[in-house]
């Protein structure tokens, strides 16, 4: 589940809700889409996805990440069916990196890892398009 100021940022851009004496209350469309939920879930998940920039983002590095949403979420696709790790979904996108253990990794390995876990993986999951097992 996203953290609230996530979506409560998604709801003001995409002017499902206003505010109506300290009350937020839905506008037609925000009526409208609560008859029609997937229409509501395309939409904001598109949103999301694609332009939204997250707390510490910029909306250079938004733009950048669309250009290769189609190679990750194609390859993602494939891997999430039989199950994979962190490391072997990396090992996949960037072949030509070396992913070694946590100890012996550079700072620019544990930035990629950590970009592709909090701004491709975090949001597939919080859509609910993914599960991560923290646990296994």
């Amino acid at each position: 589940m996203p953290p609230l100021l996530v979506v409560r940022d998604m709801l003001k851009y995409l002017r499902l809700l206003r505010r109506r004496k300290d009350v937020l209350v839905p506008t037609k469309r925000g009526r409208d889409f609560l008859a029609k939920p997937q229409a509501f879930f395309d939409l904001s998940a598109t949103d999301y996805l694609y332009a939204y920039i997250h707390h510490g983002q910029t909306q250079e590095a938004v733009r950048n990440r669309m250009h290769w949403w189609h190679i990750f979420l194609n390859l993602i696709n494939m891997k999430a069916e039989t199950g994979c790790s962190l490391d072997e979904l990396a090992n996949e996108l960037y072949p030509s990196e070396s992913y070694p253990e946590p100890a012996e990794m550079t700072v620019e390995t544990w930035a990629e890892r950590s970009a592709l876990r909090y701004d491709i993986i975090r949001p597939l999951c919080w859509l609910g398009l993914l599960h991560e097992d923290r646990e296994g």
